[in-house]
C-alpha cells in the first residue's frame, strides 16, 4: 500500500493538464450544445422551407434527399464530404485568427440549422416514413460529420485562444502549428468515413425506403 501511495503522485496529471483537459471538455460540451440549438431551431424553421429550399443548400448542409436514389454513389460520398468539408475548412482558418473564437461556435450552429430543417421537413411531409428514412440513410453518416465539426470546433477554439495569449504576453510561446495541421487531417478522416457511412447506407437501403416518401 505505501509503495502504490508513494508512486500515485508520480502517475497523476499535474495542475496544468486537469486544468487543460477540463477546458477542452468543456469547450467540447459547450459546442454540441450550441449544434443542439442549431438542429432545434433548424426543425422549426422547416414548417417554411420547402424541398426548392433544401436543393438550394444542399452543398453545405447534405440535406437534397432524393440525392441519395437515383444518383451515383460517387455523387453521394462527394456531395456528403464537400458539405463537411466546407465547415471543418471555415474551423480552421477562424483558428488561425486571434478573433476566430468568438466565430466557430456559428458553425456548429449552422450545421445544426441543416440537420434540424432536413429532419423536420421529412417529418412534417411524410410522418414516420420520413423520420425512419432520416434515421437509417441520413443520420449515420450526420452523425460522424457532427462529430468531425465539433472536434475541428473546439480545436480551432484552442487554437485561437493560444494565438491570443502568445500575442498578448512577451514570454507568451506561440503554438504548434504543425501539431494543429495534424489534428485536422484527422477530423478530415472522420469526416470522409462520415461521407463513406452515408454512401453504404444510400446504396443498402434507398432503393427500399424511397419508395415510402
Amino acid at each position: 500500500m505505501k509503495i502504490v501511495l508513494q508512486h500515485l503522485p508520480q502517475s497523476l496529471p499535474d495542475k496544468t493538464q486537469l486544468k487543460e483537459a477540463l477546458s477542452q471538455n468543456r469547450i467540447l460540451a459547450a459546442l454540441a450544445a450550441v449544434l443542439l440549438g442549431g438542429v432545434v431551431c433548424g426543425a422549426l424553421l422547416s414548417a417554411k422551407a420547402g424541398l426548392p429550399t433544401l436543393k438550394k443548400l444542399d452543398f453545405l448542409f447534405n440535406s437534397n434527399y432524393t440525392l441519395h436514389n437515383g444518383s451515383s454513389l460517387l455523387s453521394v460520398f462527394f456531395a456528403s464530404a464537400a458539405s463537411s468539408f466546407v465547415f471543418i475548412l471555415t474551423c480552421f482558418l477562424c483558428g488561425l485568427s486571434v478573433w476566430g473564437a468568438l466565430l466557430v461556435p456559428f458553425v456548429p450552429f449552422i450545421r445544426g440549422i441543416g440537420l434540424g430543417m432536413t429532419s423536420g421537413y421529412l417529418y412534417t411531409s411524410y410522418g414516420l416514413h420520413g423520420g425512419i428514412f432520416y434515421a437509417v440513410i441520413l443520420l449515420p453518416g450526420a452523425f460522424c460529420s457532427c462529430l468531425a465539426i465539433l472536434w475541428a470546433a473546439k480545436e480551432a477554439q484552442l487554437f485561437s485562444h493560444r494565438l491570443s495569449r502568445a500575442g498578448l504576453s512577451e514570454e507568451g510561446v506561440p503554438p504548434k502549428f504543425i501539431k494543429y495541421l495534424s489534428q485536422f487531417a484527422r477530423i478530415l478522416a472522420l469526416a470522409f468515413l462520415g461521407a463513406g457511412a452515408d454512401t453504404f447506407f444510400s446504396w443498402a437501403f434507398a432503393g427500399y425506403l424511397i419508395s415510402w416518401l
